[in-house]
């Protein structure tokens, strides 16, 4: 396997048992699991899905929703408020189709409305915290409002409400995870009840993000869950402890361009371009952008290296940090493999992926970074 570029490499066998996992945690509560594809945005991963009895899914984009319905997916939930502008384009998917909106405003609502030539079902979007989007469970007024106005509207019809528990992530380990879970989910459930004694239609509940997916077991009440980056799992999740070490199912493979033993380091071609930005902080308090392990062909997955980790990051360019003697080991075109603090991030920048014997797994990713390999032909 020669990799003559970044390029992002994907174990098979640890991303569909981090797929099965959930899939039966979920069946198990008897709760639907929804997964987010835009952790992975890759046909042959989502039909990895498939065959473990997932039949819905959600994106993140129209332009996302498009690639995968294309590959046969029938029921699909575009997890971004509804763009009125983007109508006309959803107006040529098929009849088939199962298609799910958001919206938290009745502007949205108004504008669609007079261009929708389908049917569609529509989620309230609701705010328990994030802060992003959505409505505040406080704001009864506005909600029932919204309720009516999708309510008259002849190719819409209200499914239920929904909400991204975004701040989990900064709930820093497992006990705040539950804690903010739990906030969020009862929010969910008192909103629901008093829309249906104001005499508002009954609503499903939809959640879901991965900390608590994979930390809690409280889903009473919850129709579906829309956790996704448990698929690949990274650094971020190890760190805020939803998953295991070896449950991060992706790396980035990036030659080394330059060694450097006399600082512990060495530079990498794997920057801001193909890792993202996305840091977090290190037991030493200093920001760090990914683990570090080495890539033979012999071993292509082995543990990450102890007190190694990529320090800084420019465009093309990753400084890692190694220690002397594990420094000098490294020269220009062996390879290292980062294992990256956000796999979403680090997926939506590759164009390829890889598995560890080099085998190509998909093609088509449709991201920006040039990431090229000359694998064997088995």
């Amino acid at each position: 396997m020669l990799i003559t570029r970044p390029t992002l490499m994907v174990n098979p066998q640890v991303a569909r048992r981090n797929i099965r996992a959930m899939m039966e945690k979920f069946s198990r509560l008897k709760v639907r699991l929804r997964p987010h594809f835009k952790t992975h945005q890759s046909l042959e991963v989502g039909r990895w899905f498939k065959k473990e009895g997932v039949r819905a899914i959600t994106v993140s984009s129209v332009e996302m929703a498009a690639r995968f319905i294309a590959d046969g997916w029938r029921d699909v939930l575009i997890a971004l408020p509804m763009n009125p502008n983007e109508i006309p384009v959803i107006n040529t998917w098929p009849d088939d189709l199962v298609l799910h909106l958001l919206v938290d405003h009745v502007a949205a609502v108004d504008r669609a409305a007079g261009l929708l030539k389908r049917p569609v079902e529509m989620w309230l979007k609701i705010d328990t915290g994030a802060r992003r989007c959505g409505l505040v469970p406080g704001e009864s007024k506005a909600v029932m409002d919204l309720i009516r106005r999708i309510e008259r509207q002849p190719r819409m019809r209200l499914r239920g409400l929904l909400t991204h528990a975004g701040h989990t992530y900064a709930a820093g380990k497992p006990s705040g995870i539950r804690r903010c879970h739990r906030d969020s989910l009862a929010q969910m459930v008192a909103v629901k009840k008093w829309i249906r004694d104001a005499g508002g239609p009954e609503l499903e509940i939809s959640i879901g993000d991965t900390p608590a997916c994979s930390v809690c077991n409280g889903f009473l009440g919850v129709s579906e869950v829309r956790c996704g980056n448990f698929v690949f799992y990274d650094i971020m999740q190890y760190r805020l402890g939803s998953c295991r070490l070896r449950d991060v199912a992706v790396r980035l493979i990036c030659p080394v361009i330059g060694s450097y033993p006399q600082r512990g380091e060495v530079v990498v071609h794997g920057g801001k371009v193909h890792l993202s930005a996305e840091n977090i902080s290190g037991d030493d308090g200093k920001p760090f952008y990914g683990l570090v392990a080495a890539c033979h062909a012999d071993d292509p997955w082995p543990a990450p290296f102890p007190r190694a980790s990529v320090r800084s990051l420019s465009q093309e360019h990753g400084v890692v940090y190694l220690g002397g003697k594990r420094a000098a080991r490294f020269l220009p075109g062996d390879l290292l493999a980062v294992v990256p603090v956000h796999s979403c991030l680090t997926a939506d920048l590759s164009t390829h992926m890889i598995d560890p014997r080099g085998r190509l797994v998909e093609s088509t990713l449709p991201g920006g970074s040039d990431c090229h390999c000359v694998s064997p032909r088995n």
